[in-house]
């Protein structure tokens, strides 16, 4: 189970690691992760 479905506190450094290494992205909310939808290039030039 990943950590943002966990919805364990992390800090700012796990985050930033995390970002870096993982195939998923996630936003940092008060100590929180929560994952990111994949977003499409649909509608951009």
């Amino acid at each position: 189970m990943s950590l943002a479905r966990k919805k364990e506190q992390i800090s700012l450094e796990a985050y930033f690691e995390l970002q870096r290494s993982g195939p998923e992205r996630h936003d940092f909310w008060d100590g929180k992760l929560v994952k990111l939808e994949a977003t499409t290039k649909r509608g951009l030039p």
